[in-house]
C-alpha cells in the first residue's frame, strides 16, 4: 500500500500540485514510515509548498534510516520518471530541504 501511496505523491509532485503532494506523502509516511521513497517526496513537497521546517523534518527521518542517502547517489532509486526538468525540480527540493550533496 505504501508504494502506491507514494507514487501518488509523486504523481501530484510532477504535477506541481505539491500541497496535494504533501498530503500523500503524510498518509505514506504515517502507514508504511519505511517506505524511503514517500519521505524524499514528503521532503521535496514540502519544500516547495513552502514548509521548510517540515521538509527539513522529513529529511531527518530519511537519514535515520537511509543515512548513505545523498544528492549524488539518487540515480539509484529513480522511479519512472526521467523528465530532466522533473529530476532537477526533485533533486534542488532535496537539496533545500537538507539532503547532503556528497
Amino acid at each position: 500500500m505504501g508504494e502506491a501511496l507514494s507514487a501518488t505523491a509523486h504523481a501530484h509532485f510532477f504535477a506541481g500540485q505539491y500541497a496535494e503532494a504533501c498530503l500523500w506523502a503524510e498518509r505514506t509516511r504515517l502507514e508504511s514510515p519505511n517506505v524511503l521513497g514517500g519521505l524524499r517526496v514528503l521532503a521535496a513537497s514540502y519544500t516547495l509548498a513552502g514548509r521548510s521546517d517540515r521538509a527539513r523534518a522529513a529529511v531527518g527521518q530519511l537519514l535515520q534510516i537511509d543515512p548513505a542517502r545523498r544528492i549524488s547517489n539518487m540515480w539509484n532509486v529513480w522511479g519512472p520518471y526521467r523528465h530532466p526538468e522533473h529530476i532537477a525540480r526533485y533533486l534542488e527540493a532535496l537539496r533545500q530541504a537538507g539532503l547532503p550533496e556528497n
